[in-house]
């Protein structure tokens, strides 16, 4: 997939519970009545309504088209028992275990994009074969893009997984080491979920 993707957290006992539910047992679990749709029983419930069912968490956003899914594959495993389940969440969106390994490589895949971007700037002339701007233009529009982080001091996460709301990579690898630091593989299972 790719366009957004997600790292949650569900509580262990409990996910490991719910990945064993066949179809039927899932619609029961969201509340819904089987009328509702008359194919409830051939499909599964949206993985957007099982977040709140199952009692997901959202801890990190990746943001618009993750280009390192390559790097990243080999953390990530079905989430479900039943391989029906499992293909059904993962034809056109993404509901998978993450191994928490998956979390240091994302830091330093965020490293990297970092020490490339900031490389970039240095020359003369832009990597990005559509941006034209000088090499001025390009440090300017950058000072002006990271003068804009400390508006984020005044709207703080109610989430104690996420230090702060943001697009920089600069700025998100603290997240991500924060997360690193405070989760507990006993307790939790992570989940990489993407639309």
């Amino acid at each position: 997939m790719g366009y957004r993707n997600y790292l949650y957290v569900v509580d262990k006992k409990r996910f490991n519970q719910f990945r064993k539910l066949n179809i039927e047992q899932m619609w029961d679990l969201v509340g819904r009545d089987k009328a509702w749709c008359e194919k409830a029983l051939e499909s599964a419930p949206d993985h957007w309504e099982l977040r709140h069912a199952i009692g997901l968490k959202e801890i990190f956003e990746f943001g618009k088209y993750v280009d390192f899914r390559e790097r990243i594959k080999k953390y990530l495993k079905p989430a479900f028992k039943d391989k029906e389940i499992n293909r059904q969440y993962n034809e056109e969106e993404e509901f998978l275990i993450a191994k928490p390994e998956i979390i240091r490589e994302c830091m330093t895949i965020y490293k990297e994009k970092v020490e490339e971007y900031y490389k970039d700037l240095l020359n003369e002339k832009s990597s990005n074969e559509y941006d034209d701007r000088s090499q001025l233009a390009r440090l300017l529009a950058d000072a002006r893009s990271h003068l804009s982080w400390a508006k984020f001091l005044d709207d703080l996460p109610e989430n104690e997984w996420n230090l702060g709301g943001g697009w920089l990579y600069e700025h998100e690898v603290f997240t991500l080491m924060h997360i690193a630091r405070i989760f507990n593989p006993k307790k939790y299972t992570l989940l990489w979920l993407g639309y």
